[in-house]
């Protein structure tokens, strides 16, 4: 007895069928659909036979001149620093040729890096994030929407742009994802504690204890939380080029700084309501 095309028996998997293998009627059409698109020319000829290959990213023309390299890198051989000329040809120092990537870069300057000098550059971030966050609240001026909206934004963005400049420009630096996040943190830390000092002993004379005890907990807290959630993004990035070997992307950084930003805005708005209410702060 014959069995029937759609029998799911073994026997009739295509491989052990007598002759050539004969098209399923969704493959034929686009296989027809190809060869129709193919022939007219064009876009639709693009369409018909483009490949992830032919990207311009992945493919570099036979005809473009070679990168330029556009950070320090120095010839393993006679140690001339090569930025500024082109990627994989030979040092014109020694003549010598090695290969030349960002990958290639990374790894040897993470290797020159050791776990002291790596701390102390988390140290030095730690010192900078305070005083730029500082600068970037004096800078935003006053005012109610200067509070709310630019203030924020001004302060959560520096908070975290030691560590970030350093992640997206000297991503060796860091070894471990837990410097970042403490340098991050301690630049909060000694933005809300100079920010406290400025309010306590500067603009409000005689503050009472009630918004003594509440700028040194609940403002430190929120200076503190905020520049968490911000952080996280870096780190994210940091760990990406560590992984992978690749530049840093700091687009996805935004993901954890935009929340950041509106926490600490919200916290700002309820903070002008309650001083419009007879509550200093």
């Amino acid at each position: 007895m014959s069995r029937p095309e759609h029998d799911p028996d073994i026997e009739h998997e295509p491989h052990l069928r007598h002759g050539p293998a004969q098209a399923d009627a969704s493959e034929s059409a686009a296989d027809k659909t190809l060869q129709r698109e193919g022939a007219r020319g064009g876009v639709a000829r693009q369409r018909a036979t483009q490949s992830v290959f032919d990207e311009p990213q992945t493919v570099r023309p036979s005809d473009a001149p070679p990168p330029v390299i556009d950070r320090d890198f120095f010839c393993a051989h006679c140690g001339y620093n090569l930025r500024g000329a082109a990627s994989g040809q030979p040092c014109p120092e020694c003549g010598q040729t090695e290969p030349i990537d960002y990958a290639h870069w990374l790894g040897r300057k993470r290797a020159a890096v050791t776990e002291a000098g790596s701390w102390t550059a988390a140290l030095l971030a730690a010192l900078v994030g305070g005083p730029l966050a500082v600068f970037g609240a004096i800078w935003a001026g006053g005012g109610a929407l200067t509070i709310i909206v630019f203030g924020p934004v001004a302060e959560e963005v520096l908070k975290v742009a030691a560590v970030t400049i350093i992640v997206e420009t000297r991503p060796y630096l860091f070894k471990h994802a837990s410097q970042i996040r403490l340098a991050a943190i301690a630049g909060a830390l000694g933005f809300a504690v100079i920010e406290n000092l400025l309010y306590l002993l500067v603009y409000i004379p005689d503050p009472t204890t009630l918004l003594t005890v509440w700028r040194w907990t609940v403002c430190t807290a929120l200076h503190v939380g905020c520049t968490t959630i911000a952080v996280r993004g870096v780190i994210g990035v940091w760990r990406r080029t560590d992984e992978l070997l690749v530049k840093p992307d700091l687009g996805p950084a935004l993901v954890w700084l935009v929340p950041a930003m509106i926490v600490h805005g919200a916290y700002n708005s309820v903070a002008v309501l309650m001083e419009a209410a007879g509550f200093d702060f």
